[in-house]
């Protein structure tokens, strides 16, 4: 008995099952949680949109196409809140928050106090360093799949994570975290 091939809406609910933690996890690195919430829902409404216009097996490598409207929405969003001024607030009072939240006393305070360090670092990072990072760690893409999602070249991705890891490695040993 053959089944029946999937709804485009069934295919849709199908991507945001799969690819909402990974895009939240990602564009929380760069944006805190209520931002990254925004930023992947905008990316969902255009897949829709995209869908309604062109069916979805028309969408060419929809994870890759997810994480490159990601990436741009996530660029688009830090440029608003650098020109703001709050980037730096938001991830020290997110950090905060979370640390006064738990119940777990000390050791959680530290962990987040590190996060904290690490998250300062990474946005010391110039941007295409820090969002290949997040790329290549977070969500352990690969170069060529990195170099798609933010339109550069195989060796410059390498060279950007390479050269992001080495600066990441030189602040946190001068921080004394490593």
């Amino acid at each position: 008995m053959a089944t029946e091939p999937l709804s485009d809406r069934e295919h849709f609910e199908a991507v945001v099952r799969r690819y909402q933690g990974p895009l939240l996890r990602y564009v929380r690195c760069s944006l805190g949680p209520d931002a990254a919430q925004d930023v992947v829902q905008e990316v969902f409404l255009r897949l829709h949109k995209t869908i309604r216009k062109n069916g979805l097996r028309n969408v060419d490598g929809t994870r890759s196409w997810l994480f490159t409207v990601a990436h741009n929405c996530t660029t688009d969003a830090l440029r608003k809140k650098q020109r703001d001024g709050k980037l730096m607030e938001t991830v020290t009072n997110n950090a905060a928050d979370a640390a006064a939240a738990t119940p777990d006393g000390l050791e959680e305070v530290v962990h987040r106090e590190d996060c904290r360090l690490v998250l300062a670092l990474l946005d010391k990072l110039p941007p295409k360093e820090r969002q290949v990072l997040q790329l290549k760690i977070h969500h352990e893409m690969s170069y060529r799949e990195i170099g798609e999602i933010t339109n550069q070249a195989l060796g410059t991705v390498g060279y950007l994570v390479n050269h992001g890891l080495g600066r990441l490695a030189r602040e946190l040993k001068a921080a004394g975290a490593i």
